[in-house]
């Protein structure tokens, strides 16, 4: 469930809100009020996307993986970032100050991490729909979730550049300030999600 900080809306929830309906909705074909619109915890969860998408400027919802808001942006937003990047230990002797980085850079890094925490994210889902085990079936979804703990403790270090490049000023809204601007909807997600699953 999206797991929203309620004082701020931040481009992590942008970003855990995507993955989480990307699991409820695998057919981004679908991802429209008017499709999602006889279920509503789908319905208001792209309500809820199309607001955070809107507030970041992220562009299209169902082309985020693409990367293309940052070819609309200045270069000098991402200096923040690229500084990191330069200062990152992975990052060692692989920078040249003759080839500076470039927005198209920076659009393929968040393409290729998009992509790289997309398969994370299924990997998570592994177990789901696993109820119980017993024997090596046990064995093999525990082995399973060990291994997912690891990836979910390491995970941030990936988010956290995916927010940087959607929000290179770390941009934060309060709850009623999307409401007021951006339409954000003025709803409880998890009393609708409770009615719907009884």
């Amino acid at each position: 469930m999206m797991d929203f900080n309620m004082d701020y809306l931040t481009a992590g929830d942008l970003l855990h809100g995507y993955f989480e309906l990307l699991g409820l909705e695998p057919s981004k074909k679908s991802w429209s009020e008017a499709k999602l619109k006889d279920n509503p915890p789908r319905f208001y969860r792209i309500k809820m996307l199309k607001a955070l998408f809107k507030a970041f400027e992220a562009g299209d919802i169902k082309k985020l993986e693409k990367g293309a808001f940052v070819m609309k942006r200045n270069l000098k937003d991402y200096n923040g970032l690229i500084e990191r990047i330069v200062a990152d230990p992975v990052s060692k002797d692989t920078f040249q100050k003759e080839c500076p980085i470039n927005l198209r850079d920076i659009a393929w890094a968040f393409q290729r991490l998009f992509r790289y925490r997309s398969i994370l994210d299924n990997v998570l889902r592994f177990n789901q729909g696993v109820l119980t085990a017993s024997g090596i079936y046990a064995f093999a979804a525990k082995k399973a979730e060990w291994m997912n703990g690891i990836i979910h403790e390491n995970i941030p270090a990936i988010d956290d550049i995916l927010c940087a490049i959607i929000s290179p000023s770390n941009k934060a809204f309060s709850e009623n300030e999307m409401i007021e601007r951006f339409g954000y909807p003025d709803i409880d997600l998890s009393a609708i999600d409770d009615d719907w699953m009884w």
